[in-house]
């Protein structure tokens, strides 16, 4: 499939929507959009956490804009697929992403992902967070970070860390554990965070990374055992489990968040405006104890201040994957 240049694509929407600004189009199409369906692309197949959270907030956002939302499932290749497709369409608010860290993750990742995280998207808003948490096997005599170091050293090349594979956000997540602790501990790449977790509650690995959303029940249910969250602050669904700068360590953040991004060129008008039917949504009080309850942080950040977190996600990641030795394939 062939892409058009990035500097040359952007030439022409930039083009357009001076076209449209000087014939007087900025307010007027502002006012006028939407006129039609608007496309969502989740970039993973249906029924995961990303896909479940657009669909609640879909029939809300229809509601606010007078058109329909409608998703569109285009997974594969981490997630790339589904992000290339929407940095190839047309600059116009009728195609939009619903994406998580791997927007960000990809370049790192991927050597042709196919998009341009900064350069190829116009972030509307970061939806919703949630932080991830440090898990051990209720079978791994460790309650404290303190207590992974020592065991991991008195029992060196024992304790396996699994992951949903090399380059995920909670691969990347445990490498930088690693850094920040000197733990020691086996990396197991799985293909799939699904497999990797089923695996993790069996006993098959005995160190595991996800967000809390996945892992709270499993852990109120006595099945494993959270030691340390990797966010600022402590988890709503996990109030007494420490941060990892509160057990002791620097401060390190890692967590899986959801958010909206356009084609770069869209008009800023237009960008607003979806922006605004997403914080509509969010304060939906349905949407709103059904994302708490999931442990869900609700956001709806401004275009600028999700663009300054995307980039400082990238700053991270790149120092992440740098530590963890990874090659883009």
């Amino acid at each position: 499939m062939q892409r058009i240049p990035g500097a040359r694509r952007r030439a022409m929407q930039a083009a357009c929507v001076l076209i449209a600004t000087l014939a007087g189009g900025g307010p007027a199409c502002a006012q006028s959009f939407p006129d039609r369906a608007i496309r969502v692309v989740v970039p993973f197949p249906p029924g995961g956490l990303i896909d479940a959270s657009m669909r609640a907030l879909a029939p809300k956002m229809s509601e606010v804009l007078g058109q329909p939302l409608v998703i569109d499932n285009k997974g594969g290749a981490g997630g790339t697929i589904g992000i290339a497709d929407v940095a190839r369409s047309p600059a116009d608010g009728y195609n939009l992403i619903f994406a998580n860290e791997s927007v960000t993750l990809a370049p790192f990742i991927y050597r042709t992902p196919g998009f341009d995280p900064v350069r190829d998207f116009a972030p509307i808003t970061e939806v919703l967070s949630v932080p991830i948490a440090i898990l051990v096997h209720g079978t791994l005599p460790v309650y404290t970070l303190k207590d992974l170091i020592a065991w991991s050293h008195a029992h060196p090349g024992t304790v396996s860390a699994g992951s949903g594979g090399v380059g995920t956000a909670t691969h990347l997540c445990l490498e930088a554990l690693k850094s920040v602790t000197g733990a020691d501990y086996v990396h197991i790449p799985y293909k799939g965070a699904g497999p990797a977790f089923t695996d993790f509650l069996a006993g098959q690995t005995q160190l595991f990374a996800v967000s809390t959303s996945l892992s709270a029940p499993q852990v109120k249910a006595g099945k494993i055992r959270a030691i340390a969250v990797a966010s600022p602050k402590r988890a709503g669904n996990l109030p007494d489990v420490p941060t990892i700068a509160e057990a002791g360590f620097g401060a390190l953040e890692y967590s899986t968040w959801m958010g909206m991004l356009a084609p770069v060129g869209t008009p800023a008008a237009v960008i607003g405006r979806i922006r605004d039917a997403a914080v509509v949504a969010l304060q939906d009080t349905a949407n709103h104890r059904r994302f708490t309850e999931q442990g869900l942080e609700v956001l709806g950040t401004s275009p600028e201040e999700f663009k300054r977190f995307v980039a400082s996600e990238m700053a991270k990641f790149g120092k992440a994957v740098t530590i963890a030795g990874i090659k883009p394939e």
